[in-house]
């Protein structure tokens, strides 16, 4: 991904950057639920649980940006 970002220039850059974070949010929120579904430790499984909402809310808002930027793109 880095290498790709360093290639990329302006919308690139952008749309790369945000496709990428959601897709590190998405696969943060997989490995969270996995935890709380799956998990033997009772504090990781509550730390996953506590904060598997922010994980949510951050993979919500990448996406919306996404969307943001792909509606961007389209119109220049």
């Amino acid at each position: 991904m880095i290498s790709t970002l360093k290639a990329d220039h302006r919308a690139a850059f952008d749309r790369d950057y945000v496709n990428g974070q959601v897709e590190y949010q998405k696969g943060n929120a997989a490995l969270f639920r996995q935890e709380i579904e799956n998990g033997s430790d009772p504090e990781l499984k509550q730390f996953a649980s506590q904060t598997l909402p922010k994980i949510e809310d951050h993979l919500q808002r990448a996406l919306r940006l996404a969307g943001a930027s792909s509606g961007d793109s389209a119109s220049n």
